[in-house]
């Protein structure tokens, strides 16, 4: 799926149906094929020899979708959800702090719908390799199928293992350039990951946690185990809203200023008239008085007068327009919490071969841009 670089649909291929910003679908084509949705009627075999992000007329002319290559970013938006899984937001923020790269060694422990792994797999490419462990029986089978299927079996390789009580295979034993852990429990596996870190360079480890008592826990296990440099990190997604706007200049400010000003003088006067002329009726009537044609004249042209209306002839033209942006009001984040932990400097450990272990912590804790979160360690 990753590797394909052929621009044609073919028959078996997976494609993803663009049907709104907010909904995908995944479809694998067959032939004399006929699904439905809420944009009509479709045939498989119109979609057969299109070129990848073709838009596709339904055959009642209801409405219209798009044919989309599979991507990562597109298999997380569309993939059948067995478990809770790691969004856009949160995967580019881990792959930056584990300083995954091409031809990177990966132990991913916590498969679960293989969001993260897809994400992994383009990033380290042919000459990596990603070792990925599940410990439900049924998701590690269902998950090699699809890895299978999207052409990333050379790539991935699923164990259907309990990493926390079995720990990782000792073939992996200081093999490795990174470990991410989606675990309910990761203090439990911390230390089989620490083992399968490489004694030659900078380790970087990653635990994913739902909740802050579980952060708190691993960040002591990694305490325990001497690893160096524990940070918390909270990972938010704000959406902007950008457009061209007409921004007024200075002029144009101080027009309408004055403007406001001015009318403000004459609703401040016009009261003013309209208390003096109610004043001066109430004497009359006191004085039980009527009044004289000159007094009805004199109240009849009284009468008060309209504010003047703004001219937009006072605001100078504008020859161009500007981009302008503003957030959104809401803020969403994961439901999870996310602990990364960066920074360069690295402590040197004693092992008990004598040999020197460089390990570099990486934490997560799912939700803000860049800002730190202390912990007591």
């Amino acid at each position: 799926m990753l590797n394909d670089q052929s621009k044609f649909i073919k028959e078996h291929d997976l494609v993803v149906l663009w049907l709104t910003k907010e909904q995908q679908q995944l479809l694998k084509i067959e032939s004399d094929k006929i699904f439905q949705n809420k944009f009509g009627r479709f045939n498989t075999n119109d979609i057969i020899n299109k070129r990848f992000g073709d838009k596709l007329v339904s055959t009642n002319n209801k409405g219209f979708i798009h044919l989309l290559k599979p991507t990562p970013e597109l298999w997380t938006n569309a993939l059948p959800h067995r478990t809770q899984i790691l969004y856009n937001t949160d995967i580019s923020f881990i792959l930056l702090n584990l300083n995954i790269k091409p031809s990177s060694v990966v132990i991913e422990s916590g498969t679960g719908s293989g969001s993260f792994s897809h994400a992994i797999a383009r990033t380290i490419g042919r000459r990596g390799k990603l070792h990925s462990f599940e410990y439900h029986k049924s998701r590690s089978e269902k998950v090699s199928t699809e890895f299978e299927e999207h052409g990333l079996s050379d790539i991935i390789t699923v164990y259907n293992r309990d990493a926390c009580k079995l720990g990782f295979t000792d073939q992996l034993n200081d093999s490795v350039d990174a470990v991410f852990l989606d675990l309910p429990m990761p203090w439990l596996a911390i230390p089989h990951g620490k083992k399968s870190l490489r004694k030659d360079k900078v380790g970087r480890i990653c635990c994913f946690s739902p909740c802050i008592e579980q952060v708190l826990k691993t960040v002591k296990s990694l305490n325990d185990e001497h690893f160096a440099n524990i940070t918390t990190y909270e990972v938010l997604t704000r959406n902007y809203d950008t457009s061209y706007n007409q921004v007024p200049t200075v002029n144009d400010i101080t027009t309408k200023l004055k403007h406001i000003l001015e009318k403000k003088e004459f609703r401040r006067q016009q009261q003013i008239s309209s208390a003096q002329a109610k004043h001066n009726k109430q004497l009359k009537i006191n004085e039980k008085t009527e009044p004289s044609e000159n007094d009805v004249k004199s109240e009849e042209t009284e009468t008060p007068q309209q504010a003047p209306k703004r001219k937009f002839e006072q605001l100078a033209p504008q020859d161009a327009s500007t981009l302008l942006s503003r957030p959104f009001m809401d803020t969403r984040g994961h439901t999870s919490y996310l602990t990364c932990e960066y920074t360069s400097a690295i402590e040197s450990l004693q092992t008990n071969d004598d040999q020197k272990l460089h390990h570099f912590c990486l934490m997560t804790l799912t939700m803000s841009p860049k800002r730190k979160l202390s912990i007591d360690r």
